[in-house]
């Protein structure tokens, strides 16, 4: 599977936006919340992720049901930012998480 591509503003192509993409975290990752930072151990690649707050509250969201802007607008809601501030963020987010095999 390719990684989304996400467009420059004001340019328009045939491939998939991030926003209509829903991901899903995969299976198997295990978390552990210490301070303000979550781990996640990734047994089936042999590697351990040290989230922020945000991003883990973005893979927690990534169940395969929620688009990625579904998913921004709930961040959003959460931390009490504009929805058009953090989108971007979000996406570029889930993309990376994607390219480090977290979501699908």
């Amino acid at each position: 599977m390719a990684v989304p591509h996400l467009a420059p503003p004001g340019r328009v192509d045939d491939r998939p936006r991030a926003h209509s993409w829903t991901p899903r975290a995969v299976p198997g990752l295990h978390t552990q919340a210490i301070d303000d930072e979550v781990l996640v151990l990734d047994r089936a690649h042999e590697r351990l992720h040290r989230l922020n707050e945000v991003a883990a509250e973005i893979l927690l969201r990534c169940d395969g049901t929620a688009t990625t802007d579904e998913i921004a607008r709930a961040i959003a809601a959460d931390f009490d930012a504009p929805a058009a501030q953090v989108t971007g963020d979000v996406e570029r987010t889930i993309v990376r998480m994607r390219a480090l095999e977290l979501v699908e």
